[in-house]
């Protein structure tokens, strides 16, 4: 295989996080995973729903426009910016969606107030997920349900893994454990156990894959750097180090290389838990 020399322009970032988030990640793996959360539980016209940890308002967007018929959507995140990009794109699509500012572990919000509440791969970075749930619960109407994802751990996503030695070995530690961090080591007893324990009931997990496409591994990486808090360490690297961590990263993903570009497995936990009906 020839080495890869890769263009400098091609690295220059926005630094437009939340934008290079929904260009690159949505698509092909946020939007599929919302389109399935989203069916799971099927919200019934008129009720009201909470996004917990919406980024750039997928799952929101997804339930307002499936459903429509009366349905009040509420986005939540902690970063102001991702909430800025998700009303500019709810608003382009002429959605009425609430966005609002705050924590997972102390939602804003009074007790028994939605009868939805969809979290997507937002457990694995909450400091006190216990406490989110407990939250969550909180906020449920009595027989109100939940619906979440979580990604399962990089044990099952060696194209990942590779990514992050190869990061970790050419940029430093840091650069690799952050890679890892969206892949939390919990398994389904564990994420079982943690909704259950909140307070919730018939709960059903199964484990959906997917497959992730880009056009090549230098763009594997440069879209996810680009994605996340490496966008200008990635953008500021030395020319001969970013070339040597492009050819490294050719060689370690040849095996899920095709015709078509670089292509792995992606596998994440649903899970669907109910509050019980007579919860006071």
């Amino acid at each position: 295989m020839e080495d890869v020399q890769s263009d400098v322009e091609s690295w220059k970032i926005s630094g437009n996080s939340p934008a290079a988030y929904e260009k690159y990640l949505v698509p092909g793996f946020f939007k599929p995973w919302a389109e399935k959360l989203t069916a799971l539980v099927s919200p019934a016209p008129g009720s009201e729903v909470l996004d917990v940890a919406c980024g750039t308002g997928i799952v929101a967007r997804t339930v307002s426009s499936t459903v429509k018929n009366g349905v009040r959507v509420t986005g939540l995140d902690n970063n102001p910016e991702m909430l800025k990009h998700a009303s500019k794109l709810s608003k382009n699509s002429g959605l009425e969606i609430n966005w609002q500012q705050g924590e997972a572990y102390q939602l804003p919000f009074e007790d028994h107030r939605f009868d939805y509440l969809f979290c997507q791969q937002g457990m694995q970075f909450f400091p006190e997920p216990q406490q989110a749930l407990k939250e969550m619960h909180r906020v449920l109407k009595p027989g109100g349900r939940l619906a979440l994802n979580i990604i399962r751990s990089i044990d099952y996503h060696p194209a990942f893994e590779i990514l992050a030695n190869e990061l970790e070995k050419h940029v430093g530690e840091t650069a690799g454990n952050m890679m890892r961090a969206p892949f939390p080591e919990w398994d389904q007893k564990t994420i079982r156990s943690m909704v259950e324990d909140a307070g919730f009931e018939n709960l059903l997990l199964h484990i959906e894959i997917i497959s992730m496409r880009f056009p090549s591994p230098e763009e594997f990486l440069r879209r996810e750097a680009a994605s996340s808090p490496l966008a200008g360490e990635m953008e500021s690297l030395e020319t001969d180090i970013r070339n040597q961590l492009i050819n490294d990263l050719n060689r370690s993903l040849e095996s899920y290389q095709d015709d078509n570009g670089v292509v792995f497995p992606m596998e994440t936990v649903m899970i669907v838990a109910d509050k019980k009906n007579n919860y006071r």
